[in-house]
């Protein structure tokens, strides 16, 4: 998140510049559509980048996808942007002072009369202007593309788009083939014939998708994408279209077929497999927050940060129900509450209910004990966990049973700080081994008959350490957790 930002209502009355250059050289020639998105994406840049998502982006232009991004590779082609990625969409706006304009350049009429002629006979319902002949020659000696090649491009968009294309169009074809490498004829005549072996396939993705409109090239270009370069059969491509309907098309394809390239995950198997596995931790993962009490509108992260970690750390759907239905008890109410809750149960290796439930048996039980412990010791207070702490040594650590710790807590109860002297009482009798019943009661004997003294069970003798005693002492206390205490 940005340090300083800047409130709605300062944005709605600050301004947008838009330079002078553009208006007089890119204006004139660019559609109506291009000049919409060119000015919204200043705005948005100059106030923080604008939303999170491209469908933030679309929905406020009211204008589909393909046609911002068909916008938006026009203004590249000019050099009015970089797109620096297209997964996620990054745009930078280039500086135009001082920019070196193509608009202006000049080239001979004779180099491109034929190239001209042919052209204009591919769109005889209208006369080609002399800018648009500037911007094929730019687009040709740019990218290295011959001209009958280019004539080939342009006749393919007029077969998908009809003679009414654009030549922002033609030129944004032209330059993702060159990218590719595509810029003789030869090499354009292959590649349409690859695209038009897709147009059945198309249709059928088009049909799984619910969509109802004609397929443009990019839409060819993606399901070559799939097909070619990341190997999905056309069947595992029907199977993802269809559990997507009606839910972002070809970009919301081509993001989950992407997510499962990236798994390594192709076949229709495969696929089925990891959506029913997909679709039961996403309901799952719905289910902990409504037990906890918690509402997310996507909950793609919350499964990538938490539900998925869990899974793949052992626990059952059932454990990690019951862990939620703890959390809610307790008063838990973040995820992140769960997740350290979860990572405690982990380290002591208990995965499943019954485990789980065993171990809240045993704290509830520890807890009646300390209740008993309390009144024998007539205090009357909360439990506390530094008193459970204590309680579990003298019980896990120590050996004490419950019967000599409520012996010993009689002769404690009358103390000023009962559990500070039954604590250190215990841990002199742990010292001369007094750990059973018989022998707590004889110490006790022995103990009362002796001289009292105030609040100090034990006589210890006093010595003095060095700093290298200490030192080496300390570091073995270090590794005291990591022993059996005897």
């Amino acid at each position: 998140m940005a340090l300083f930002g800047f409130s709605s209502d300062f944005i709605i009355d600050s301004v947008t510049v838009v330079d002078n250059v553009f208006i007089h050289e890119y204006l004139p020639r660019a559609k109506a559509e291009h000049v919409k998105v060119y000015i919204y994406g200043l705005y948005m840049a100059a106030h923080g980048g604008g939303g999170d998502s491209v469908e933030e982006l679309t929905s406020a232009l009211n204008m589909q996808y393909e046609e911002i991004f068909e916008a938006l590779q026009y203004f590249e082609l000019t050099g009015l942007i970089e797109i620096t990625s297209k997964n996620p969409l990054n745009i930078k706006f280039v500086n135009l002072r001082g920019k070196d304009s193509h608009i202006h350049k000049k080239y001979k009429p004779s180099k491109y009369g034929a190239f001209n002629a042919a052209l204009q006979e591919l769109f005889p319902s209208r006369m080609l202007m002399p800018n648009e002949f500037n911007e094929y020659y730019y687009a040709m000696e740019s990218h290295g593309i011959l001209p009958e090649a280019m004539l080939m491009i342009a006749a393919y968009c007029v077969n998908v788009k009809g003679v009414n294309v654009s030549f922002q169009y033609v030129l944004t074809v032209a330059r993702d083939w060159a990218k590719s490498g595509i810029t003789t004829p030869e090499l354009a005549e292959q590649k349409i014939k690859d695209l038009e072996l897709l147009t059945g396939d198309i249709k059928q993705v088009f049909g799984a998708l619910g969509k109802k409109s004609a397929p443009e090239y990019s839409d060819r270009e993606l399901l070559s994408k799939w097909a070619k370069t990341w190997g999905f059969s056309l069947s595992s491509i029907l199977f993802v279209a269809k559990r997507c309907k009606n839910k972002g098309g070809m970009n919301k394809l081509d993001s989950l077929l992407e997510s499962y390239h990236k798994l390594n995950i192709r076949s229709l198997q495969e696929i089925d497999e990891y959506s029913a596995r997909r679709d039961k931790l996403y309901a799952l993962t719905a289910e902990i927050n409504k037990k906890i009490g918690v509402y997310y509108e996507s909950l793609d992260n919350v499964v990538e940060t938490y539900t998925a970690n869990w899974i793949e750390m052992g626990f059952s759907d059932d454990a990690l129900m019951l862990l939620a239905n703890y959390c809610f008890l307790k008063g838990l109410r973040r995820l992140s509450d769960m997740d350290n809750l979860v990572v405690k149960f982990y380290k002591m290796g208990r995965l499943t209910p019954p485990g789980i439930n065993q171990y809240i048996d045993g704290l509830i039980k520890d807890d009646d004990f300390i209740k008993r412990l309390y009144a024998v010791l007539n205090l009357n207070k909360f439990i506390i966990q530094k008193d459970r702490e204590t309680v579990g040594v003298w019980l896990d650590s120590w050996g004490f049973s419950e019967d000599v710790i409520l012996l010993f807590a009689e002769t404690s109860k009358d103390k000023t700080h009962p559990i500070a002297y039954l604590n250190q009482l215990l841990s002199d009798c742990k010292q001369k081994g007094v750990v059973t019943l018989e022998s707590a009661k004889e110490h006790i004997k022995s103990f009362s008959s002796s001289p009292k003294k105030k609040d100090k069970p034990a006589d210890f003798s006093q010595r003095e350490y060095s700093k290298e005693e200490l030192s080496a002492l300390f570091d073995d206390l270090n590794t005291i957790d990591k022993l059996e205490l005897n």
